[in-house]
């Protein structure tokens, strides 16, 4: 994970007149354990920063643990936590300033964890075998802070936290830390110096933003601001670090703002993930988070906490989706490629059976002018309404085209990636539009340009003809419906929603009637076998001598065929419902980690 230098910088230039100068060193002399300082006897030196030390203490009047932070009187941490009640802020009880001595005491919630920075070092030190886990991160914390015992309301919160992925738990922490930001946003509060040494996680998994030191209130003057305003280079903004480089700070320092706490938190999570593979969706997420352009980021912490949040649901449900089959392995690469060829098996096995039984059985009984009639339609109309439908299914796809291919769209602009989405769930329907037009005019277009060409048509021969057109039309339909919407669903939804809040909620509207289309198109792949059995049973006595024989064949290969494809349908009935069930099932809810 690389080494890290967390070297904390204040600005230095000349201070506004009438500014205070910050000292830029907490106090020399550390607390030993038993000294007594206002009502706090202090237990033990916690941590150092660049400003002030931490020590766990005990308050005497309320017989309590705590963590105590004991800096220079330089400035107004004590007064910005007060007004942060957040569940994942560390929360302040209480200050008092000793103004002989210039100290201020701040008297905080003592949180029993370990920072990020050292459960990071800790785990990078260790060697192992495989991916980091997230049991493996409440390990370090426990070796850290010597906890090892648990009392039975935060055993749940421990295991649901075990249970996640690496990333899962990284991205959790990232979003409860992006909620307590976008709570301090709104209250004028800016960090400047989110950072792992600054993330704290309790022995069961929760996290909590720490040091407000270098933070600043928006609504402050200017002057005010440059004097406060620092951070930690590695974590800092482009415009944040800008600040201590230009020669007219005063110029920049309101360019300051939200999107820099969001730099951080993101560079944040980019460190803590770098030693594993994250999901297509997280990389977009943390690159948006952390581009140079303040104006490309995303400008609310609430809006990073949706999208990590959105992350978190993508890989829980890719996690119940079956496993992968031949369908999905193979539209991983070029999924539009792999839609069109897919769904143009079923169409071409129509084909064949509508080919092969018109003319074996329906053009039996044709006069040859019939016969030549017949031949110039399967020659020339059949192909050109083939071919003229593929168009209409090529431009149903590029509309889908550009916005897969530029899939950073999707993560700033909602519009396009709500039209994206509506255009992709259409792909199967489209396909069933293809089918259908495809197919059912033959019924009426055949019988009727032989019968004006050719002469009166046998009523026998044009039922058979539309029967077989018919039967074409199951096959084409049925099959080609369920295999694009098993790549739309397993393959391409997903990449459709990549940052979106709530990727269930979303489902629940886009897939609204997928699985009754589904049901629907497995019932009738059913019939196929059926169907087939009926038209034979129909034309069977057409056939004597040498014919029975063929006649036979084409039964048995018809109706064993679609005796197989129906198990093939049912398999992918099931597996459909599942992938439509995990993409629709009630979301996480804020705060939770399932």
């Amino acid at each position: 994970m690389g080494k890290r230098n967390t070297s904390t910088l204040k600005k230095r230039h000349r201070p506004a007149k009438g500014a205070k100068r910050h000292a830029a060193a907490p106090i020399r002399a550390l607390l030993g354990p038993g000294q007594k300082i206002l009502d706090f006897v202090i237990l033990r030196h916690l941590g150092k920063g660049a400003f002030a030390d931490v020590y766990l203490a005990q308050e005497v009047s309320l017989d309590r643990l705590v963590a105590l932070k004991v800096s220079r009187d330089l400035g107004e941490e004590d007064r910005t936590l007060a007004g942060l009640e957040h569940d994942s802020i560390v929360k302040v009880y209480s200050s008092e300033r000793i103004a002989r001595k210039g100290i201020l005491v701040i008297n905080m919630q003592y949180i029993e964890g370990a920072n990020l920075d050292g459960i990071l070092k800790q785990m990078n030190a260790v060697p192992r075998a495989g991916d980091p886990t997230a049991s493996g991160v409440l390990e370090v914390v426990r070796d850290l802070c010597q906890k090892n015992s648990f009392s039975p309301d935060v055993i749940a919160e421990r295991e649901a936290f075990k249970s996640l992925a690496f990333e899962e738990a990284m991205l959790w922490i990232g979003e409860q830390i992006a909620l307590a930001l976008d709570f301090a946003h709104e209250r004028d509060i800016l960090h400047l110096d989110v950072k792992p040494a600054n993330i704290l996680l309790t022995a069961h998994g929760k996290p909590y933003l720490s040091d407000f030191n270098v933070s600043i209130n928006t609504k402050q003057t200017l002057s005010t601001s440059l004097e406060r305003i620092g951070g930690t280079i590695e974590y800092m903004a482009p415009e944040q670090q800008a600040v201590f480089t230009n020669p007219n700070p005063e110029e920049l320092v309101g360019k300051v703002g939200r999107p820099a706490d969001i730099y951080s938190l993101g560079k944040v999570l980019k460190e803590a993930l770098q030693s594993v593979n994250i999901s297509q969706g997280t990389k977009w997420v943390l690159e948006r988070a952390t581009a140079a352009d303040p104006a490309a980021r995303f400008q609310r912490a609430g809006e990073l906490a949706q999208a990590l949040r959105g992350c978190r649901q993508v890989i829980r449900i890719v996690r119940t989706f079956p496993a992968e089959d031949l369908i999905s392995k193979t539209s991983q690469k070029r999924p539009l490629l792999a839609l069109t060829l897919w769904g143009a098996i079923p169409q071409t096995f129509a084909t064949l059976v509508a080919v092969f039984y018109n003319s074996k059985i329906a053009a039996s009984s044709f006069t040859p002018e019939q016969a030549a009639v017949f031949r110039q339609l399967n020659l020339y109309f059949l192909p050109a309404l083939q071919s003229l439908l593929t168009m209409v299914w090529v431009v149903a796809l590029y509309k889908i085209l550009p916005l897969l291919s530029s899939p950073d769209c999707f993560l700033s602009e909602p519009a396009k990636r709500k039209r994206a989405r509506e255009e992709l769930v259409k792909v199967p329907r489209w396909g069933l539009v293809v089918s259908t037009l495809g197919w059912l005019p033959c019924i009426v277009v055949y019988p009727a340009m032989i019968h004006l060409l050719g002469g009166p048509i046998p009523l026998t021969a044009a039922i058979q003809l539309g029967l077989c057109f018919f039967l074409s039309w199951l096959i084409a339909s049925s099959y080609s419906y369920l295999v694009h919407q098993k790549i739309v669903c397993h393959n391409l939804y997903l990449r459709f929603v990549e940052g979106e809040a709530d990727i269930h909620e979303l489902a629940m509207k886009d897939l609204v009637k997928t699985l009754g289309y589904v049901k629907f198109f497995s019932l009738l792949t059913g019939f196929i076998p059926l169907f087939a059995a009926v038209i034979s049973l129909l034309m069977g006595a057409e056939f004597s001598g040498a014919g029975v024989t063929l006649f036979k064949v084409m039964v048995c290969s018809l109706i064993g065929g679609g005796s197989a494809g129906l198990f093939v349908s049912i398999g992918l009935g099931q597996k459909l419902t599942t992938i439509v069930l995990a993409l629709q099932r009630s979301g996480i809810r804020r705060g939770e980690r399932d």
